[in-house]
């Protein structure tokens, strides 16, 4: 976010040396509620095509997809909630995984919020909706009201 916000801020400040600073301030509220209003119009758009998560969260879970493709469950415990994969390609390290605690080996999945390809596994061989493990904070809902009343449409724009 913070990289996004000074490739917006550079351009806008290359021809600003002789301006006044209340100039300044006022291009650059402009600039950033046109950037802001144009990202919550992408939102709605994208909402509106049926997309659940924002884009981080889609090519994350894409690519813990394709990586849950090549594992298998070697033991499950009902009772300890515990689920063990193997790894193919001449990996032989295991992994469990506690669905109901939200806790896996590798850590990805506590500190993200977001599931593993671990998770991706256990939830094939459960019959689970991975849907479940995944936090309310990457939905496009979620993401979308985070600027929300922060900008709104300048009216006036010429004073």
């Amino acid at each position: 976010m913070t990289t996004n916000l000074v490739e917006l801020i550079n351009p806008m400040l290359k021809k600003t040396w002789n301006l006044l600073i209340s100039s300044m301030v006022m291009i650059t509220y402009t600039y950033y509620n046109k950037f802001f209003m144009e990202r919550d119009r992408k939102m709605k758009i994208i909402t509106v095509v049926a997309h659940i998560y924002c884009e981080v969260a889609t090519k994350a879970l894409k690519d813990a997809k394709c990586k849950a493709n090549i594992h298998k469950v070697l033991s499950f415990s009902r009772k300890k909630e515990k689920e063990h994969t193997f790894f193919y390609g001449g990996n032989t390290k295991s992994r469990r995984v506690c669905l109901d605690k939200l806790w896996c080996d590798c850590d990805k999945f506590k500190k993200l919020y977001l599931s593993c390809f671990h998770v991706f596994v256990a939830c094939k061989h459960g019959d689970h909706n991975f849907s479940m493990y995944i936090t309310h904070v990457y939905t496009l809902e979620q993401v979308s009201h985070v600027c929300e009343g922060l900008f709104v449409e300048l009216r006036n724009e010429e004073y």
